[in-house]
C-alpha cells in the first residue's frame, strides 16, 4: 500500500460484509487500504470479544485514517444489568458503552463513522435495532471527530418499511439475505458506496 492508510472496518457480521465489498473497492484506490475486522457474534456487550481492547491495539500499531463501525446487531438482542434494549436503562448504559470504545479513536485523532444498522424484517428485533441506533447515535454527538451515518433508507421503501428486494435501474435487486438481517453482496455494496461517499478520502 503506497502510503500505507487503511480505513479499519469494525463490528459483527454486518461488518465483515461491508469490509469484504470495501476491500474490493478500495483496491483500485491508490494509496489507501481496507482493513476488514468484522467479527461474527460479537458486539459491545458480550464479552466473548473485546472491542475496546482490540481497537486500542490496532490504532497503537497501524495507520489507520478512519474507522467504520458496524456493530449492535447482537447487542439488540442482549441485557445489561437485566434490562434489555428498548428500555432507559439499557439505553443509559449502552450509550456509556459505545461513548468509551469511540473515545478510544478519538484519543488517537482518528476520524469514526458509525453507520446505523438497517431496517429488520422481525418486527420486535426491528425495535430493539432501533434502541441500538438511538443510542449508537448518542454517543457519537458525544465524541468529537465521530460520525453517525443513517443507512436504513437503502433497505426500506418510500414509507419506511422493510424491503427485501428494491426496482434499481428498472432491474429488481435483491438487497437482503433470506434471515431478514443480513444482506445480499449488491446490499452491502450499496451500503459500503455511501460509506465511502462520507467518509470523503
Amino acid at each position: 500500500k503506497a502510503g500505507g492508510r487503511s480505513v479499519a472496518v469494525v463490528g459483527d457480521s454486518l461488518a465483515v460484509g461491508v469490509g469484504m465489498t470495501m476491500e474490493q473497492r478500495l483496491q483500485k484506490t491508490e494509496g489507501l487500504g481496507c482493513l476488514p475486522l468484522g467479527k461474527v457474534s460479537t458486539g459491545l456487550i458480550s464479552k466473548k470479544y473485546d472491542w475496546d481492547k482490540a481497537l486500542a491495539e490496532l490504532l497503537a500499531k497501524e495507520p489507520i485514517t478512519a474507522v467504520v463501525v458496524v456493530l449492535g446487531g447482537n447487542d439488540a438482542n442482549n441485557a445489561i444489568a437485566g434490562k434489555g434494549a428498548g428500555t432507559p436503562e439499557w439505553h443509559t448504559a449502552y450509550v456509556a458503552k459505545a461513548e468509551r470504545f469511540l473515545r478510544i479513536a478519538e484519543a488517537a485523532q482518528v476520524k469514526v463513522l458509525w453507520v446505523g444498522l438497517p431496517a429488520m424484517k422481525e418486527a420486535a428485533y426491528a425495535r430493539r435495532v432501533e434502541a441500538v441506533n438511538a443510542a449508537a447515535k448518542s454517543a457519537c454527538s458525544k465524541v468529537s471527530g465521530c460520525v453517525y451515518m443513517e443507512a436504513s433508507d437503502i433497505f426500506t421503501d418510500a414509507s419506511g418499511n422493510y424491503v427485501q428486494a428494491k426496482d434499481i435501474g428498472g432491474k429488481t435487486v435483491s438487497l437482503r439475505a433470506g434471515d431478514g438481517v443480513h444482506m445480499t453482496m449488491t446490499g452491502y455494496d450499496l451500503l459500503c458506496r455511501r460509506v465511502l461517499d462520507k467518509l470523503e478520502l
